[in-house]
């Protein structure tokens, strides 16, 4: 099913035994749009950490009761390792956040496959180092940093990133909804991910291959409770 990640955003994840918090953002791999990780605001019964749960271990998301299953414990949460969620993550954090769970290495292949055995590592892309001197992965980034982002088609601007529909059974990407703005009449579109060439993160820029007319020609989104992916040819 797909679904919108604004939709998503707030959703109550739940242990096998309990209330865990709050989904806030997720973070993405830029190159295959692959949800890897919910970031969960866990609330007073953990000092309000921000704790990163792996796509891995989450059930689908149910709609009639509005929230998420995940195949761990409070317990497995609470002793987790700690990781600033507001900076990029360190390689090494992530290396001990799956080892703490037992999950496997989102950058191998049989993680990749969905076999969620423990792999061998495979050394992911680096780019800088983050504040603290890590390495980290330069693809694994966040929707609430593209979100906003001015999205420009062949001929220009054509709006900016206001949400993603992601298909909940396999956590990835499909369509970013941009916000057309004042551009052309005010009202939002889909492009589907697999038009994005490029993303430069210094401009906060999004690069699509269409030109303006295919996103002003393009039908109006809604937003309703639950939807198909009826625009997949839009801009295909």
């Amino acid at each position: 099913m797909l679904c919108s990640l604004n939709q998503l955003i707030g959703f109550p994840v739940h242990a096998t035994d309990g209330y865990i918090g709050r989904v806030t953002e997720v973070y993405f791999d830029d190159r295959e749009w692959m949800i890897r990780y919910l970031v969960v605001e866990t609330g007073h019964w953990l000092s309000s950490r921000k704790v990163l749960l792996s796509t891995l271990s989450t059930g689908k998301p149910d709609w009639r009761l509005k929230e998420i299953p995940v195949r761990l414990t409070r317990e497995m949460v609470r002793t987790s390792p700690e990781i600033d969620t507001d900076k990029p993550v360190g390689l090494q954090h992530q290396m001990e956040l799956h080892a703490h769970y037992g999950w496997a290495m989102y950058w191998s292949g049989e993680s990749i496959l969905g076999n969620t055995d423990m792999v061998p590592f495979v050394e992911p892309a680096f780019e800088q180092s983050n504040r603290n001197g890590k390495p980290f992965d330069q693809h694994l980034r966040t929707t609430g940093i593209l979100t906003g982002y001015r999205v420009h088609a062949f001929d220009g601007d054509v709006g900016h990133v206001a949400d993603f529909i992601i298909d909940d059974a396999a956590w990835m990407i499909h369509h970013l909804v941009i916000d057309t703005g004042n551009i052309f009449s005010p009202r939002p579109v889909e492009i589907p991910t697999a038009r994005v060439k490029t993303i430069d993160w210094e401009t906060r820029k999004l690069h699509v291959d269409v030109d303006s007319d295919a996103v002003r020609n393009s039908p109006k989104f809604t937003l309703p409770e639950l939807f198909e992916p009826v625009y997949e040819d839009v801009l295909l």
